[in-house]
């Protein structure tokens, strides 16, 4: 995997065709982490995470995504989700591997361990005590053609 590289929850992927997701209305957070081991076979609830990382300026939970949106695009055979980008100011110098994504506002599903867990995103740029950002691809969160 490189910096970047999406991997979705197999469960989060099953209960998004039961429709019990609302990727545009449900808070949806991300976590920060550092040697947590997801397995997309097993999606876990944000309450089994372990790793998450202790910094100035950082809260546990991570940070609600903002901006939510689902848009189709007839011409290309598609439609997106996405959301602006989630920083963190001046956040305290530390490692991170991975950004964890997971829905604040369900309670239902096939998760186990409290809210679900969405994906994990590789990252391979460490915190040096500025401002922190998650800049989503330009192609939107995830893409379904």
């Amino acid at each position: 995997m490189a910096e970047g590289d999406i991997t979705f929850a197999n469960h989060f992927k099953a209960d998004l065709l039961r429709g019990i997701y609302d990727l545009d209305t449900d808070t949806i957070k991300v976590a920060l982490t550092s040697g947590y081991t997801f397995n997309p076979d097993n999606n876990h609830g944000y309450g089994d995470l372990t790793g998450e990382i202790t910094a100035s300026n950082y809260t546990a939970g991570g940070e609600a995504l903002t901006g939510l949106s689902i848009t189709t695009n007839d011409t290309g055979d598609y439609a997106k989700w996405d959301a602006g980008n989630v920083t963190w100011t001046s956040l305290g110098a530390t490692t991170i591997d991975s950004a964890i994504a997971y829905d604040d506002t369900v309670t239902t599903g096939t998760a186990t361990g409290g809210d679900p867990l969405i994906f994990r995103m590789e990252i391979g740029t460490n915190s040096n005590g500025g401002n922190y950002t998650i800049s989503w691809n330009t192609g939107g969160i995830a893409q379904l053609s």
